[in-house]
């Protein structure tokens, strides 16, 4: 099945319509059924669907003219399918959904003694279940309340199962539900710093990604993980700013819809932007490339709580795949105490398959479908970081990348007369839906995900 739909991420300027966080999607894989991540407000579907409407219907009647940025959604958006809640999905077998846990050299890894010891990691996403059986013992620290007090964003709600799912796959116990085997973390003895803010009110937490970055580094983490897209430019590069000068390791899931180019978080430069594959290291059905694109992970057939905490599924997205490698930047992190964030960047697009089972000294060679290849934890493990510049080798790849950069448009006075005039009307209906939207969009900052 296709992912669930994301809300279109338009081309404005924050200070229109303020910022916009939005979980990565998740795929749930046949023969079970796709639970939503999120459930769309009414009125912002409607406003979203006009703006998408009018664009569709002028780049339509005049193909000549191309549709201004700001109305152009980044991404389409379709109608979600529902859950039938009647129908309950069958439940993985004992082993499905683990093997980017057995498969990989994780299970090994933990047998030699490293576990994630000693590293932080800052998770920014939904609300969290601290409840459930993979998540007892996890040194997990709800941080939201200290940038909004009153709120903390831990509570049982199904706004909190991507949070609940990433964490689990970090610092899971695999304790399982019922008779049903749990999620294994791939860094079961790391920390979590966990910050809540998507999906929840504006009254909830309204706090900027740049202030949650921050306090992630007074903290101490040591590593960012972000499953999310994000729509403001100037915030973004803010929050991103902060984590690369403080030494953080940041990785970022591309989207889950096939593009030629990444979207404006993961295309950053100096971010470790990662896109999922399955057992065989091939994409499933969305494909993301560009210059921008680092690393390939685990993210297909994964072992995933449901919705309602009451056993487990399997997903497909570049959720799991990021959590994946921001838990193996941890346990390398716990094996190589000393090394910076920058060297571990360093050691881990030389440590990816289908290349020599040694990290090599000089940088492999890339492409834009694949990145540096998919990282392998056991390469990296046996690799010091040491050996390596303490320079971000990211920067520079990633500059070539430009999220934000929008179609050329074509000037109105080279248009035909027939082409201008339906130009005009068209661009009326559509700022009239431009307004219509932000009268929804100023009432929340933060809105749910895909």
């Amino acid at each position: 099945m296709g992912a669930v739909p994301n809300e279109p991420m338009l081309g404005t300027k924050p200070v229109e319509f303020g910022d916009t966080l939005r979980i990565k999607g998740l795929t749930k894989r046949e023969p079970l059924r796709v639970n939503q991540v999120r459930r769309v407000r009414k009125r912002g579907m409607i406003a979203a669907l006009a703006i998408s409407g009018c664009a569709l219907a002028a780049s339509t009647v005049t193909p000549a003219v191309a549709t201004p940025a700001s109305m152009t959604p980044a991404n389409a958006t379709s109608t979600p399918t529902l859950p039938n809640p009647s129908a309950a999905p069958d439940a993985p077998s004992a082993d499905d959904g683990l093997w980017y846990y057995t498969d990989t050299g994780v299970a090994e890894i933990h047998d030699s003694g490293i576990t994630g010891e000693g590293v932080t990691i800052a998770i920014i996403d939904s609300p969290i279940n601290l409840d459930v059986p993979d998540l007892a013992g996890a040194r997990i620290h709800p941080r939201t309340d200290q940038l909004c007090p009153g709120f903390t964003g831990v509570e049982a709600t199904e706004r909190a199962r991507h949070s609940t799912a990433m964490a689990s796959l970090l610092v899971g116990n695999g304790a399982g539900i019922v008779e049903e085997p749990g999620v294994l973390g791939v860094a079961p003895d790391a920390e979590i710093l966990h910050y809540a803010v998507l999906g929840v009110a504006v009254n909830e937490c309204d706090a900027p990604l740049a202030d949650l970055v921050t306090d992630a580094v007074e903290q101490g983490a040591d590593i960012l993980n972000l499953s999310i897209a994000y729509d403001s430019p100037n915030d973004a590069q803010k929050a991103i700013d902060v984590a690369l000068a403080a030494g953080l390791v940041v990785n970022v899931a591309v989207q889950n819809q096939s593009s030629d180019r990444l979207d404006l978080l993961s295309g950053m430069p100096g971010v470790v932007s990662i896109e999922n594959v399955d057992q065989g290291g091939n994409p499933d059905e969305f494909s993301v490339t560009g210059p921008g694109l680092d690393l390939l992970a685990p993210g297909v057939g994964i072992r995933m709580l449901r919705t309602d905490f009451s056993g487990y599924e399997l997903d497909d997205g570049t959720s799991p795949a990021t959590a994946w490698v921001s838990g193996v930047f941890a346990l390398a992190k716990s094996e190589w105490p000393d090394a910076t964030g920058n060297q571990l960047i360093q050691a881990a697009i030389r440590s990816t398959t289908p290349e020599p089972t040694t990290a090599s000294t000089e940088l492999p060679p890339r492409t834009d479908s694949s990145g540096y290849g998919r990282l392998d934890p056991r390469i990296l493990l046996a690799t010091d970081p040491s050996q390596f510049p303490d320079e971000n080798p990211l920067l520079e790849v990633g500059a070539t990348a430009d999220p934000t950069e929008t179609p050329p448009v074509t000037p109105l006075e080279n248009a035909p007369a027939a082409s201008r005039f339906i130009w005009l009307v068209g661009g009326f209906v559509a700022v009239t839906g431009l307004y219509a939207l932000l009268l929804v969009v100023r009432r929340r900052r933060y809105r749910r995900g895909r």
